[in-house]
């Protein structure tokens, strides 16, 4: 350790003395390093849990036998009174009987030695990366702080950081169980890799990485809740692109606002942006996108319009304004209610299922308006 080993040599030269398999995780139950053929079936939740109810709370680096993967040995892994991990190893057998064997004294001696030495490993790392997290968070702190573009030192402490200041940049407002934000951080912290920062603002999780598509990296953290864990659900409004050297206060409050809108429509687990959130999005904007919502809902029906020279527009502004009736639609146009009814059919090919359904048309009522005003606009 002294010439820089870290956990995954720990792992490997326990597992080579023991003869056996070794896993190290850290606090969250997040395997950090292992050795040897690790049961793919082995649950490390459960065995924490076996291990914890067995030590009742006693017993750190004392190695616990629990009744899952053959046998798990289950070692805390302790500095200070602070749990920091855990050590798991298995497959340490004389093949004398279906079960583990026995550790020897010796060898109990050797684990209980691992486990502290990986207990050290375990809290120069953490206190290493804490302060980097620290230092990091505090960056980001920074730039959201700053009511327009942020000054030249905080651009440069942002570069220093690794934040590429000129190029496009998105931002996440991550809504999760204050619980899960420690474990959802370090999640998110490996997204934009040393060009990503991560700080807790207001409640939420901020991050800001770089990339052109907030819809794609929102998604990747959004997560729903299940009945197994009610607190596993977390909501994620997205921003940009935008580039950090002209500030961030547009692109947080946007995020921000889409995270609220989601919690407020009953989508809590999902992630958006301004623009994918139908009508409401266009309430969310720092610039709306009017022509670009028009173009998402009717945009098809607008492009077979134009390229067979066919009517399905003004058909179905017909349709909505009597009523949604085929019938009174086609005496307001003058034709057959059959022609309606294949224009209809059309109509629903272009937008896709469940077009009229009461949410979907709202939208599409909207986007037919807002056309409409755009037009006369144009006159």
């Amino acid at each position: 350790m002294l010439e820089g080993g870290d956990v995954g040599d720990i792992a490997e030269a326990l597992g080579r003395l023991l003869g056996g398999w070794v896993t190290v995780v850290d606090l969250d139950g997040t395997p950090a390093a292992r050795y040897g053929p690790v049961p793919p079936d082995l649950d490390v939740a459960a065995a924490l849990r076996r291990a914890d109810d067995e030590r009742g709370g006693d017993g750190a680096g004392r190695p616990v036998t629990v009744p899952c993967a053959g046998g798990a040995r289950v070692v805390a892994v302790v500095a200070g009174g602070q749990r920091l991990g855990t050590l798991l190893l298995g497959g340490i057998g004389d093949g004398r009987g279906p079960g583990p064997a026995e550790l020897s004294p010796a060898q109990v001696r050797t684990v209980e030695r691992a486990a502290m030495v990986t207990a050290l490993v375990l809290l120069s790392t953490q206190r290493a990366d804490e302060a980097d997290r620290l230092d990091r968070a505090d960056g980001l702190a920074e730039l959201l702080g700053a009511a327009g573009p942020p000054r030249p030192a905080t651009l440069a402490r942002l570069a220093a950081l690794g934040v590429s200041v000129h190029r496009p940049h998105l931002l996440l407002v991550c809504r999760s169980h204050p619980a899960r934000r420690r474990a959802l951080a370090r999640e998110a912290a490996t997204l934009g890799g040393r060009s990503g920062l991560v700080a807790e603002r207001e409640g939420a999780l901020v991050v800001l990485l770089p990339g052109d598509d907030p819809a794609a990296a929102g998604a990747r953290l959004a997560r729903p809740s299940s009945e197994q864990d009610s607190d596993a659900g977390v909501t994620v409004g997205a921003a940009g692109p935008f580039r950090p050297a002209d500030g961030a206060d547009a692109a947080l409050w946007e995020a921000r606002r889409a995270a609220e809108a989601l919690l407020a429509l009953d989508r809590a687990g999902e992630s958006a942006a301004a623009a994918g959130l139908g009508f409401a999005g266009l309430l969310l904007g720092d610039r709306p996108d009017v022509a670009g919502y028009v173009d998402g809902i009717l945009g098809p029906v607008a492009e077979h319009d134009e390229r067979r020279g066919s009517d399905l527009l003004h058909t179905l502004e017909a349709y909505y304004a009597t009523g949604a009736s085929p019938t009174r639609a086609a005496a307001r146009l003058h034709v057959h209610v059959n022609t309606v009814a294949q224009r209809l059919e059309r109509i629903g090919t272009l937008l896709g299922p469940g077009w009229q359904d009461p949410e979907r048309s709202l939208e599409v009522q909207l986007a037919l308006r807002l056309h409409r005003l755009d037009a006369s606009g144009r006159q």
